[in-house]
């Protein structure tokens, strides 16, 4: 689990017709997404341990961050259930640290009643979230806004414009990968591993060549037993002391900010790494914020950043730490993960975030 911390980006509520700017459940909406964007800034210090100040801001750049809650909510794509704000709020101060990569991508538990969709088949959305049950939103083509569409069912052609359901996957259905069709999760024992297999379902994972019971989905491991790659082990728990498939690692739990630690053995937490020389011991140290030093280590780590990415650039070998380009600024497509969650549009050289209500 990488913190490259983001998740909700809030609405400014600029150019909101009179009937939005008065509706009661449109403003407790907005306010509830600054609130939400706050809890869960402070769990993601928490988690990738690092001072509350380093991930400041840190939800404003996740999709659900795109989406207007204010407008979608006065338009009736949305509907606020203020009883259910505070269940949600308490729920993400306390969530597991392996599951808050899953908050970037949705609502989950509780958050899940606060906003729900309800836009119906052919209209206008700008968001997954804004559709009504069973439906998704048909964006991916450059179009915006997208339509609400019932989701593609299984062995049916794909396409990023008209996805498949939540529990399914798009993956390739032929060796040149011309055509995709949507596909089951892999169950235990399912192939995977290959360019037409499904990813495996969750909490499970695809051993790779080399390992026992290679290319075949198998559960995530225990504490203590043998890893043959980093996505083995049930999390949060880690692959340490991982070498390669034939020389394997034990799932443990990871060291805290500051423990002793062995470089390259995958000891660290994932916002951080194992990081000492000759003069200082190797300790685990939390990734930099904006202008500290950024790359692979003398020692096989690597030190990567918080809220920012590494800009590499017009430099010798290591990079420094910079803050996510905005949607709409100029970019390099050599630089990966400049633009956050967005996209360096190759033509007109600037960061795409995708389609939001402005």
């Amino acid at each position: 689990m990488r913190f490259v911390v983001c998740v909700l980006l809030l609405s400014s509520g600029a150019c909101l017709k009179p009937s939005e700017t008065k509706s009661p459940d449109a403003l407790q909406a907005l306010e509830f997404q600054r609130q939400l964007a706050a809890a869960l800034d402070a769990r993601i210090a928490e988690c990738a341990q690092v001072p509350k100040e380093l991930a400041a801001g840190a939800a404003q750049l996740h999709p659900i961050g795109r989406l207007n809650v204010q407008k979608a909510t006065a338009a009736g794509r949305l509907a606020f259930s203020a009883a259910d704000v505070g269940a949600c709020l308490d729920s993400v101060r306390t969530i597991g640290c392996d599951e808050l990569p899953r908050a970037y991508d949705r609502l989950l538990g509780p958050c899940a009643k606060v906003l729900t969709g309800k836009a119906e088949a052919g209209s206008d959305c700008y968001s997954r979230m804004e559709c009504g049950a069973g439906l998704v939103c048909t964006l991916g083509d450059g179009s915006c806004p997208g339509k609400c569409a019932k989701p593609n069912p299984l062995a049916t052609v794909c396409e990023e414009k008209h996805p498949c359901a939540d529990d399914a996957f798009c993956v390739c259905i032929d060796g040149a990968c011309k055509k995709k069709g949507c596909v089951a999760g892999g169950k235990v024992g399912s192939p995977c591993g290959h360019a037409d297999d499904p990813p495996c379902e969750a909490k499970l994972y695809c051993p790779p060549v080399g390992a026992r019971s290679a290319n075949t989905c198998q559960p995530q491991i225990a504490a203590g037993g043998s890893c043959p790659s980093t996505d083995a082990c049930k999390p949060p728990l880690r692959c340490a002391g991982l070498t390669s498939s034939k020389q394997p690692g034990q799932c443990k739990r990871a060291l805290d900010n500051g423990a002793a630690c062995t470089p390259g053995k995958l000891e660290c937490g994932d916002s951080s790494a194992c990081v000492g020389d000759a003069k200082k011991p190797p300790r685990c140290l939390a990734w930099g914020a904006t202008g500290a030093a950024c790359g692979p280590t003398p020692l096989g780590e690597y030190f990567g950043c918080i809220n920012g990415y590494c800009e590499t650039i017009g430099t010798a070998k290591n990079g420094a730490c910079r803050p996510y380009k905005k949607d709409g600024e100029p970019c390099d497509p050599n630089a990966p993960g400049a633009c956050g969650p967005g996209q360096c549009d190759r033509v007109a050289l600037k960061c795409v975030y995708g389609c939001a209500e402005r």
